[in-house]
């Protein structure tokens, strides 16, 4: 699994890392289409007659995007300051970051199976492959899928 992440939303992230994708296929062994995802009308982006997973995510100041050579589900959220009465019966936390940890790994994990926010009260099963990363102070970030991970960063 590769996860490229900018800090720059100026840039075309998903253009730059799929083209990065493609000089990389050698080493990484992703043999990828040669044309850009779509996304399938329950909201997910997928490559026509592929198994290459994708997953995309923003956040204020932050981009990302993943492909794995199977299902895969990102996100990623900047701290701030919420109201955490409002979402007490999905994600008890104490703090910002502890209710950002939270919720990317249920996004990711939601993203991962295909179901989006649709069912966010949806508890996360303990077997799911999916955990947080640090990739900058100030954000959460979690990924969900197999496999190793690699992350370059824009």
């Amino acid at each position: 699994m590769i996860i490229f992440v900018t800090f720059d939303k100026k840039r075309t992230l998903l253009e730059e890392a799929y083209d990065e994708l493609k000089r990389l296929k050698i080493n990484t062994g992703f043999i990828l289409p040669s044309v850009m995802p779509e996304v399938s009308r329950e909201g997910k982006p997928r490559f026509i007659n592929s198994d290459i997973g994708f997953s995309v995510t923003h956040t204020k100041g932050l981009c990302a995007v993943a492909f794995s050579k199977s299902e895969v589900g990102i996100d990623a959220e900047a701290h701030r300051k919420i109201n955490f009465n409002r979402f007490k019966r999905i994600i008890e936390a104490e703090s910002e970051k502890e209710f950002f940890d939270k919720w990317t790994k249920l996004e990711a994990y939601l993203k991962y199976t295909g179901e989006g926010l649709k069912d966010i009260s949806k508890k996360i099963p303990p077997e799911a492959p999916v955990k947080n990363l640090e990739i900058m102070s100030g954000y959460s970030f979690a990924v969900c899928g197999e496999g190793e991970i690699t992350i370059k960063i824009f």
